[in-house]
């Protein structure tokens, strides 16, 4: 007798679970569909932002450090690291487009010798004037790493299904 009720009972359930769900729509009953937080299963290294090398430690990633001297190219200007701008000043003054004052921020430009610093500047000897140092051992030197979401298969749980492949009806 215990043998025919379980029968009947997991006849039931068989059917029950036929008849009661269909194939889910988003994932075609997968139960994976593709990840959108990366791309071919890798993401870019947040340790060196995807250059592979780390920042300088000796510069701090400038590529450069200061000297004590005076910048040549703006040490006589009057905001000291940036060059007036005496070209777009004499176009605004000329056209009417002066954005408040012809001596306003706006027609101020840093210094590309000095970096903004004031003074003379020098390529880092330890970086080459690159800003970078050691290679990232977070992703070994490749400037990307396996995606979190996906960990770097490129496919994620369905979240309609939640894996399933199928969805009550």
């Amino acid at each position: 007798m215990k043998k025919i009720i379980v029968l009947i009972l997991s006849m039931c359930f068989v059917f029950s679970l036929s008849g009661c769900s269909k194939e889910c729509e988003k994932c075609e009953g997968e139960g994976k569909i593709t990840c959108t937080q990366c791309q071919n299963g890798k993401v870019t290294c947040s340790e060196c932002n995807g250059k592979k090398k780390l920042k300088c430690e000796k510069c701090e990633g400038k590529g450069y450090s200061v000297t004590e001297d005076k910048c040549d190219k703006c040490k006589d200007s009057k905001k000291t690291g940036y060059i007036y701008n005496t070209s777009k000043a004499f176009q605004d003054i000329y056209t009417g487009n002066v954005k408040g004052s012809a001596d306003g921020d706006d027609y101020w430009n840093m210094c590309t010798d000095c970096h903004g610093t004031g003074y003379k500047t020098i390529d880092c000897s330890n970086c080459d004037g690159t800003g970078l140092g050691s290679v990232c051992t977070a992703c070994n030197g490749e400037g990307n790493v396996n995606c979190p979401e996906c960990e770097g298969s490129t496919f994620v749980t369905c979240p309609v299904c939640n894996g399933q492949g199928k969805v009550k009806k």
